[in-house]
């Protein structure tokens, strides 16, 4: 097919794992005994791509193909070969199925998140390529070639319902894999008994599309098994990783909660300083301090606000500190991938600043929520109001209420001993107390002394109301 001249801007993913594959290749060859060239070309259509590095070998050239995008899958590295005597591209399950081969690993690569990752597909390709460089180098010879063709061809009639496909000048598409590609297949992926289920179905039907499904079958139905150890490893990472990931949040929240209390603790000190309050006493290093039953709900919020903001700000870093060695780099652009996507560098640190700064904000104010209190001091009282103004009043200024209810969806809901801190336009509702508590104590001994009537409120909405407010 005749490629359409469109550039085609790349992410800085793929710039990196492009870059990463003609540095690890370029390597390669300088020290190998087989490769005698290797080109380098990226191919374009409309909004995809694909990069093609072709290994000149002498008998036989390889093609080593990086796709961005194969359908849902990201970052995909297959490879294929060609033959002077055939006008065929041939995978190495061709060459499998050919001399008959029991090597039934898979030998494409995808979510290639690191070049850690990219770099172990090289090395299982190339791996792979010395290993059955024989067999490839024989494959061409008068004694196979026409086997190689005939069974190629089998397997495209079989999965293209006939031969229209030789006609056909589009078949090879830049976003696409050979229609005979496992990657198609039910034999895609980690080898269990339900593979093995899944391909006797297919059979029984008369539609195992390839040589190599029926191959395989035939070598799982003869007791064999095996483990795809690509799979293994991505799957043992995982594990891995996950764990790592939760112990690191348990952690952050674990130290966030006691930030968040201790500040709460402490703010809550320093404002109240001096005063009576009524809160929850604690004992800290034999330090007694209070803080409102509310708050304690509160801070809790804000240590939730607090390890959102500390995430990305070390939760990358400890995560890479508690994997294994091996696995650092893998962690690293996992973690990055799962906050950031695909985004550019500047997108990233400018989607961070925003969380951090947000999420800071949030926990300042859950801080500062959680130590609303009221204190009661010789002369006069000091709380602080809804609008999160610091009020202190002589105590000879304020009026108390007891409040008779509230209205919830139109009905009225009524308090059982609810009071409520006025003077203008500020104001404390204190809530419902316990029946001769503490507090309620506190209220009837400051209107004594200050010969102040405890006044019946309908409800908060009435005190602004008839304030003016």
């Amino acid at each position: 097919m005749a490629k359409k001249e469109k550039i085609r801007k790349k992410t800085e993913d793929e710039i990196r794992i492009i870059e990463c594959i003609k540095d690890y290749l370029n390597k390669y060859s300088a020290k190998s005994n087989l490769v005698r060239n290797i080109e380098f070309k990226e191919e374009t259509d409309d909004n995809a791509l694909r990069f093609i590095a072709s290994i000149d070998y002498g008998a036989f050239e390889q093609r080593i193909t990086y796709y961005p995008f194969m359908w849902m899958r990201q970052h995909l590295i297959d490879v294929d070969f060609s033959f002077e005597k055939t006008d065929y591209a041939y995978t190495f399950y061709d060459i499998f199925n050919l001399f008959n081969i029991t090597d039934f690993n898979l030998y494409y690569y995808d979510t290639l998140i690191s070049n850690d990752d990219v770099k172990k597909a090289l090395d299982d390709i190339l791996s792979a390529t010395e290993k059955y460089f024989e067999y490839l180098e024989k494959a061409q010879t008068e004694e196979y070639i026409s086997t190689l063709e005939k069974n190629y061809e089998t397997d495209m009639n079989t999965a293209l319902g006939g031969d229209d496909w030789k006609e056909d000048e589009e078949l090879d598409d830049i976003i696409l894999l050979p229609f005979t590609h496992p990657f198609y297949s039910v034999s895609d992926g980690q080898i269990t008994s339900k593979t093995l289920k899944k391909l006797q179905k297919k059979n029984a039907k008369g539609k195992l599309d390839t040589i190599y499904e029926k191959r395989l079958l035939e070598y799982l139905e003869g007791g064999n098994k095996f483990e795809r150890k690509t799979f293994t490893d991505i799957t043992d990472f995982e594990k891995l990783y996950k764990k790592t990931k939760i112990k690191v949040y348990v952690l952050l929240f674990a130290v966030s909660v006691v930030l968040s209390f201790l500040l709460s603790l402490g703010l809550h000190a320093v404002i109240f300083n001096g005063a009576t309050t009524f809160g929850s006493y604690l004992e800290i290093f034999g330090i007694t301090v209070t803080l409102p039953i509310s708050g304690i709900g509160v801070s809790l919020l804000g240590a939730i606000f607090l390890m959102i903001m500390l995430i990305p700000i070390v939760g990358r870093k400890l995560v890479i500190l508690f994997v294994p060695q091996e696995h650092k780099n893998r962690a690293d652009a996992k973690f990055d991938k799962e906050y950031n996507g695909d985004s550019s560098k500047k997108v990233k640190k400018a989607m961070g600043a925003f969380v951090v700064v947000f999420f800071f904000v949030m926990f300042a104010l859950s801080i500062l929520l959680s130590v609303s209190d009221i204190g009661y001091y010789d002369t006069s009282v000091k709380f602080i109001d809804d609008s999160l103004r610091f009020c202190s009043i002589p105590y000879e200024e304020i009026e108390i209420g007891k409040l008779q209810g509230y209205y919830n969806s139109g009905e009225f809901i009524p308090y059982e001993n609810a009071y409520i801190i006025f003077s203008g336009d500020k104001s404390y509702e204190l809530g419902e107390l316990t029946p001769d508590g503490l507090t309620q104590q506190k209220l009837e001994e400051i209107a004594e002394k200050y010969n102040k009537e405890i006044k019946e409120i309908r409800t908060t909405e009435d005190l602004y109301e008839n304030s003016g407010n």
